[in-house]
């Protein structure tokens, strides 16, 4: 039986070229290893038989760095993509810490298996979709840590999500990412609520020297922050150099706060909030807008001033 064992692993022996009684050995030989180490003890055997077995799942194609790094470079045809596992759990610990070593070693798992040709029908998908598929796993993960009171990551890793839970996701990204996973507004309604309390009327009179057109109130309020809370919030956004030269802000100084310990949340495209914007466009008008339908059916709405 060690012989048999050898010639395995040397890839000497394989279910093209063993007899019964070799597979019956094979069988009980795979019953004596260590349940971890089992699964590439059969794929030696299964290789010529099965060509997915041929593609290790921890070297991915997209793969650039090495699976045990702390930060992953990633390819996906042209696109590139960063996945730094250095991130703080709700405990404090760093997701990267030994204590973590679990949790670290399933999500790694859990991403690479997205798209191996086994859990694939056997085909090696496209570029695109296997970023699309590595970038929803990357969301499930965030919807747990952003929920990590709940959840319980660092102490639990993900045992302690349910069907129900997998549900809920499922019904949040089609809400879509940005709201339903990251609760982007809700979020940043609060963070700006807190820094907009720092805001004294030394720095609002400053702001307004420099851009008075900052004080201008929104025809709407996305946000849902009073007039008073949205200056103020604005005021700590410029005070802080948040806003382009050209008209918009940097995301960076709220989506950077908010998901620095996300494993896509810094990298996700979120929408400009219409009032944190200001400049000669965003003045009121002499009479406020109104919408007005689209002539093209698809109820598209347009806004002109009256």
């Amino acid at each position: 039986m060690r012989n048999l064992k050898l010639a395995i692993n040397n890839g000497e022996k394989n279910i093209e070229n063993m007899t019964k009684t070799e597979l019956k050995e094979a069988q009980n030989l795979a019953l004596s290893i260590p349940f971890e180490s089992r699964q590439a003890f059969f794929e030696l055997i299964l290789k010529p038989a099965v060509p997915s077995f041929s593609y290790k799942i921890k070297s991915p194609e997209w793969l650039i760095s090495d699976y045990k790094d702390p930060v992953w470079d990633c390819l996906f045809g042209r696109s590139r993509k960063r996945i730094d596992f250095r991130i703080k759990l709700e405990d404090s610990s760093l997701l990267t810490d030994p204590k973590n070593s679990q949790f670290l070693s399933t999500l790694k798992y859990i991403l690479c298996i997205q798209t191996h040709p086994r859990y694939s029908g056997g085909r090696r998908l496209a570029p695109t979709t296997c970023s699309r598929k590595v970038s929803n796993a990357l969301n499930f993960f965030d919807f747990i840590l952003l929920r990590g009171e709940y959840f319980r990551p660092a102490e639990f890793g993900i045992s302690l999500v349910t069907s129900n839970d997998l549900h809920l996701f499922l019904e949040r990204m089609r809400i879509g990412v940005s709201e339903g996973v990251y609760e982007y507004s809700q979020r940043v309604a609060q963070f700006l609520k807190e820094k907009a309390m720092k805001v004294n009327d030394a720095h609002i009179n400053a702001c307004i020297k420099h851009c008075p057109e900052i004080q201008y109130p929104p025809d709407d309020c996305l946000l849902g922050l009073t007039n008073g809370e949205l200056l103020r919030a604005k005021v700590w956004m410029w005070t802080e150099g948040g806003y382009k030269k050209q008209a918009g802000y940097k995301s960076k100084i709220l989506v950077d706060p908010l998901y620095s310990n996300t494993l896509s949340g810094c990298n996700s495209n979120f929408s400009q909030i219409p009032e944190l914007i200001f400049g000669d466009q965003y003045k009121p008008k002499e009479f406020a807008a109104v919408p007005v339908k689209s002539n093209l059916g698809g109820g598209d709405v347009q806004i002109s001033p009256l």
